[in-house]
């Protein structure tokens, strides 16, 4: 996981849902930056470019797994097709499920807090998992408490439901 080359590309948000989308949304676009830079990455600092709450500018990513996580191929993306749509949220979710359920699954992973509320956020990395050879990664963003978290409003946090984020690099 740590030598995946495509990591250190700019990435697009190309759908999120839940909750936690808030702090993912459509359109939202960031770089992973490897730490250090030359050899063999300890970690993957977060870089907002544009879209994603301000609590993930700078966040570290760790490696985390041994074991790769597999998903069929999705067809090339188009947002105003509502079947494409919903088969690239149901592979995410199929994803977040294997993520949760599986300690060893590859992927990024980083904690932050907001309001006072812990969250974790993991990327789940398929390098040419599109038909038109696009690398294609799931973000799933969760509170440990089982609830995921919501982007930051008046008064305290609010927590339930899951927060998924998909895109590409």
């Amino acid at each position: 996981m740590s030598n995946e080359k495509s990591w250190p590309s700019q990435w697009s948000v190309l759908a999120s849902a839940g909750p936690g989308a808030k702090f993912i949304a459509e359109g939202s676009q960031f770089s992973l930056e490897p730490q250090p830079a030359t050899g063999d990455p300890v970690f993957y600092r977060l870089h907002v470019v544009k879209g994603m709450d301000p609590s993930f500018e700078g966040r570290p990513f760790y490696p985390v797994g041994v074991r790769g996580i597999n998903t069929r191929k999705l067809p090339k993306w188009k947002a105003d097709d509502a079947t494409v749509r919903q088969t690239y949220m149901d592979a995410a979710e199929s994803v977040k499920r294997m993520g949760r359920g599986d300690p060893l699954a590859a992927r990024l992973e980083g904690t932050f807090t907001v309001g006072g509320t812990s969250c974790v956020a993991r990327f789940y990395h398929f390098p040419y998992a599109r038909e038109d050879g696009r690398h294609w990664s799931v973000l799933d963003i969760a509170s440990p408490n089982g609830g995921s978290a919501r982007a930051p409003a008046p008064g305290p946090l609010d927590t339930g439901g899951d927060g998924t984020g998909h895109g590409d690099g």
